[in-house]
């Protein structure tokens, strides 16, 4: 079972993300994401994605890393062409592309950028996906859409991975599933159910049957908050306090002893999961807490 870090930027400093992608780095975790948000309802703090992701793909080694995922709809593709195009470069062909489509109306309207219907969002989002694979892959694009023009735009330098970094889609929607089994190599749900998981890994493994592929050809990673402590209890009374109060909107966490973690990771991997990414929320205990989980609780998930 791989294991994976998500970084939420609302709480960790740029150099407290770059200091965890680095351990996490020499522990040997699989895979560390950050969110990309401008700012949240709970928080107007919020440090730049891709400026933290080019910082760690220039201090890290084997790692992967990318958004969690970025809005596609909140920034023209060719800006998000060219920013993932040199983390890819620096990571030397890491990066992971985490898009979706945006769910913060209040980032939409801070920066005048339209905030359309969720279906035309969805559709936006496909077309932004078509026109950053054009842009990756060719010498020189035309590009014609319902959203995007563009008439002879190149992308230099290209990202290292060929042919593109591969997608890896956030969402709960039908459409998101879909597109991730036409386009992506991954789906990256936030703190699903158990019973969530379940259902829309079938509905995946529909779609996928509709793209002549299979579930063997994604990735199931869903991204859950972890805090370690003694017991469950005493572990969920050291969330933050947001978390705390969203919890019974339908959040779900990782609590407990490393023992009592490793259950629960090991009923996320029953119900579909290829890889867990354990997003941590205590900036001062981050650093226990990732060596907690290469030394107590990965090796307790190895066959």
């Amino acid at each position: 079972m791989k294991l994976g870090l998500h970084i939420p930027l609302e709480f960790f400093t740029p150099t407290q993300a770059v200091e965890c992608a680095q351990h996490a780095d020499s522990t040997g975790l699989e895979m560390v994401v950050v969110n990309d948000h401008l700012f949240l309802p709970w928080t107007r703090h919020a440090s730049d994605s891709w400026t933290v992701l080019a910082a760690m793909a220039s201090s890290t080694k084997t790692i992967r890393l990318g958004p969690c995922v970025t809005p596609l709809p909140l920034r023209h593709p060719f800006i998000v062409a060219k920013l993932s195009a040199a983390v890819d470069q620096l990571s030397q062909g890491r990066l992971i592309m985490g898009v979706g489509a945006g769910w913060f109306r209040n980032e939409f309207d801070s920066i005048n950028a339209p905030y359309l219907k969720l279906a035309e969002r969805l559709a936006q989002t496909e077309e932004a996906m078509r026109l950053l694979r054009e842009l990756w892959v060719n010498p020189s694009v035309v590009f014609k859409g319902q959203y995007y023009n563009i008439d002879g735009l190149s992308l230099k330098p290209k990202p290292v991975q060929k042919p593109h970094p591969p997608f890896f889609l956030g969402g709960n929607s039908k459409t998101i599933l879909s597109l991730t089994a036409k386009y992506g190599e991954g789906w990256m749900p936030f703190s699903p159910s158990l019973a969530d998981l379940t259902h829309r890994v079938k509905l995946i493994g529909k779609f996928l049957r509709n793209e002549r592929r299979s579930l063997d050809e994604i990735q199931i990673i869903p991204s859950i908050p972890l805090q370690l402590g003694k017991d469950k209890k005493r572990a969920f009374q050291q969330l933050p306090a947001y978390l705390k109060a969203i919890r019974a909107s339908g959040f779900n966490y990782i609590l407990g002893s490393p023992t009592e973690c490793v259950k629960q990771i090991q009923a996320y991997m029953e119900a579909g999961a290829t890889q867990i990414i354990l997003r941590l929320v205590n900036p001062p205990q981050a650093a226990a807490h990732i060596q907690t989980i290469a030394d107590e609780i990965r090796p307790l998930l190895s066959p």
